[in-house]
């Protein structure tokens, strides 16, 4: 393990170290707003991923803001309704489309390290079937030093998983419940509004 800060908060200097750890090709634990996240930026580094949570899974990506997400499907040539990802995001929420798994989460420390590392991996920092960690200690006592760098942005802000919600032939449906199910968009919404 490379360092492990126990201080209520991250400064910028972690979040470089961050950076700078991703660009090397390895591996991090850092804050969302939902939970802590296991994270790398490279398609090389995956197989540490799967190996750290003990299982193969399709993982989403964090982004840095709304708009670098909406340019990463419109990539891979996906069609979808963008109102929904506009209106949500940033937010506790991860948005399937066509299953590539898109975050943007409420979290500086997370869209800093998207920004200056790349688009990150964004599965929770806990092996398969381990307790999701809202606190960078609780994810050191289940991964230890198999992990390079942790970053410690105190308890997450919502204290919970992520609400998956799929966009699919201009319909919006939940596919897991989570934290972003009683919050409320700009336009005084959520997102149970919807997907009815």
């Amino acid at each position: 393990m490379r360092r492990y800060r126990r201080d209520e908060g991250a400064n910028w200097g972690d979040v470089q170290e961050g950076i700078e750890t991703l660009r090397e090709g390895g591996v991090i634990v850092y804050p969302t707003d939902t939970l802590y996240g296991l994270g790398c930026s490279c398609e090389e580094c995956m197989e540490r991923v799967f190996e750290i949570k003990g299982r193969r899974e399709k993982i989403s990506l964090v982004f840095p803001k709304v708009e670098s997400a909406i340019d990463f499907l419109a990539s891979k040539e996906a069609e979808f309704d963008r109102k929904p990802i506009k209106e949500f995001l940033p937010g506790p929420f991860t948005f399937v489309i066509w299953g590539y798994g898109i975050r943007v989460p409420e979290c500086e420390i997370a869209l800093s390290l998207a920004k200056g590392g790349g688009p990150l991996t964004a599965t929770s920092a806990n092996h398969h079937n381990g307790k999701p960690p809202i606190t960078a200690k609780q994810a050191c006592s289940e991964l230890g030093e198999r992990v390079d760098l942790y970053i410690d942005g105190g308890v997450t802000r919502y204290k919970g998983p992520s609400t998956v919600v799929e966009i699919k032939d201009g319909k919006v449906s939940i596919l897991r419940n989570g934290v972003g199910d009683s919050w409320r968009s700009p336009k005084g919404r959520t997102i149970g509004e919807l997907a009815r």
